[in-house]
């Protein structure tokens, strides 16, 4: 019996590790606004969010019409747009020694003023210029932290 134990306290400590070692998740809003008397960009409903873990630069987003797609924002590094980021999808590439095929179908913009820590995301496709995500994380709740009870069992 005291082998199972010391066996147990040996499993939840390394699962307590693991968990130390797993990057954050921070949650952003994307959301439909409008533009106010004042220059500044009211939030209207929310239609997804963008997820970013710990020490990435890629957003990888979610949006509420289109649940089976997902969506990446990386930052503009090659110029080839006006965006200080580009939209992106990825597919399975078919040629030997590259894993994704990435498609450019949007840019986003980065605002100031009144309106900085928020981006407006511009879609080539859907025509929507009403559509911003702020840069802020969402309530410190919506972090995802990894977290580990003594109580709950370790698989």
């Amino acid at each position: 019996m005291e082998s199972l134990k010391q066996t147990l306290d040996v499993a939840i400590g390394n699962a307590r590790a693991a968990a130390d070692k797993r990057a954050k998740v921070f949650r952003f809003d994307i959301f439909k606004g409008v533009e106010d008397s004042c220059g500044s960009i009211q939030k209207i409903r929310s239609v997804g969010s963008a997820q970013l873990m710990e020490g990435t630069k890629t957003y990888t987003v979610y949006l509420k019409t289109l649940l089976s797609d997902v969506f990446y924002l990386l930052p503009e590094q090659k110029r080839l747009t006006r965006g200080d980021y580009v939209i992106l999808t990825r597919e399975m590439s078919q040629t030997p020694g590259r894993k994704y095929f990435w498609n450019n179908i949007g840019e986003c913009y980065l605002l100031g003023g009144a309106n900085s820590g928020m981006m407006r995301l511009s879609f080539d496709l859907f025509g929507a210029g009403d559509l911003y995500m702020g840069m802020h994380p969402m309530n410190r709740a919506d972090t995802v932290e990894p977290k580990l009870d003594e109580n709950d069992p370790v698989m």
